[in-house]
């Protein structure tokens, strides 16, 4: 049984393994070999969870187009309402998962309750301007692919299989009724304006490997049209990926001066939210002041730019000629790991980096006992969790 785990692990590999193997090999270690989970994942992977399932749920409403006809307004209020149902539910699950497994104290059960109340909120705020900025989405984007995993071969420079399989998870991929082209949409939410993210996109090796894949399956005949149900041919194209930054942050709301009028201080939310409050200080019978309408001004010319943007970004077939070759390399390091586990050593960088969440596997890595294992982590009969609790995987 243990070789055909083995074997298992020298052929299927995702850019989550990848990553980590390329940070610490002992942490790929303990994650990928011996099949252990922190019993409870730190909050960005959970709420990115269930921001995930929430784009999910509302861009697969795009495929009923007997909505449409409730009106723009309607429509999209209705994919909101759907959107943020599916991301609730998600972030339900996770949490009754951290209560059911009782590893919390009381002081921490009252932070864990404190902390789903915020990220229910923080997602509702993030789904609701994410749909209502992009709504012509609706009319020019045809989905194909929603939440889909896929296995595809990795091939070497003579376009020969390698026995290396690369796997993943497209967020969404779209059919562009204008450009006539496939665009493949990726998913960020970051905590930081999201105009200090665009660097990342140079050259992002998970959407190369995704990018790579989609080619593949576009060159094999796996792709249909989403309209007319034929198979798409190598002419139809892809033409870019789509990068969709979400911020991490609900606009904060003006504070109200003792005298009723809004504060014109530096203020870090969305216009239509300074333009309420303004609203209700007339509805009070204060008059808005030349100030208030300067602070107004700066807001709409900003627009939603620091809490979303898009960005579009293009690989060449370099870029992904580029990342094969790296991910052969890779895979073939982490095959050749698989084998000689009590090679993986441990990266002092990757655990004090101060930009990074405090690494899972610390615990067990500084003090590998029965104790910490029972009392941090939980075993797991899947080595990719996010590809193998998924059916009906596209190869």
């Amino acid at each position: 049984m243990w070789q055909g785990v083995i074997m298992h692990m020298r052929q299927m590999f995702t850019n989550s393994e990848t990553s980590c193997f390329q940070q610490c090999q002992k942490k790929w270690y303990f994650c990928y070999h011996q099949l252990l989970r922190p019993k409870i994942r730190n909050w960005h992977l959970r709420f990115g969870s269930a921001f995930h399932a929430a784009m999910a749920v509302g861009y697969s409403i795009f495929l009923d187009k007997s909505l449409q006809a409730l009106g723009e307004s309607d429509y999209t209020n209705y994919i909101v309402d759907k959107a943020r149902k599916g991301g609730q539910d998600e972030l339900t699950g996770q949490y009754s998962d951290i209560i059911r497994k009782r590893v919390l104290d009381w002081s921490e059960e009252e932070r864990i309750e404190k902390e789903s109340e915020e990220s229910r909120a923080l997602l509702d705020s993030i789904v609701k301007l994410y749909f209502w900025v992009n709504r012509r989405d609706q009319h020019v984007w045809v989905p194909m692919l929603v939440e889909q995993p896929f296995r595809v071969p990795l091939l070497d420079a003579n376009y020969n299989e390698t026995g290396f399989y690369h796997l993943g998870v497209f967020d969404l991929v779209v059919y562009d009724l204008e450009w006539e082209a496939i665009v493949l949409v990726e998913f960020k939410t970051t905590s930081s304006d999201t105009s200090t993210v665009s660097r990342r996109f140079d050259f992002d090796p998970q959407m190369c490997g995704y990018l790579y894949a989609l080619k593949y399956l576009l060159g094999t005949g796996k792709l249909l049209h989403p309209i007319t149900g034929e198979k798409l041919t190598t002419s139809a194209g892809i033409g870019k990926i789509s990068y969709n930054v979400c911020r991490k942050k609900i606009p904060s709301i003006p504070k109200m001066k003792k005298d009723g009028m809004v504060s014109v201080a530096a203020i870090d939310t969305l216009p239509s939210v300074y333009e309420d409050a303004l609203k209700q200080q007339v509805r009070r019978g204060l008059e808005i002041t030349t100030r208030q309408k300067v602070v107004l001004e700066g807001l709409r010319n900003r627009g939603f730019s620091s809490f979303f943007r898009r960005y579009e970004h293009y690989y060449s077939t370099g870029d992904l000629l580029t990342w094969a070759k790296e991910q052969r390399i890779n895979c073939s390091n982490m095959a050749e790991m698989a084998e000689n586990p009590s090679q993986a050593v441990r990266s002092p960088i990757a655990c004090t980096m101060a930009s990074s969440p405090r690494c899972a596997y610390r615990p067990i890595c500084v003090d590998d006992t029965p104790e910490i294992r029972s009392a941090f982590y939980d075993a797991s009969n899947k080595r990719h969790e996010e590809i193998d609790d998924m059916k009906g995987i596209l190869r």
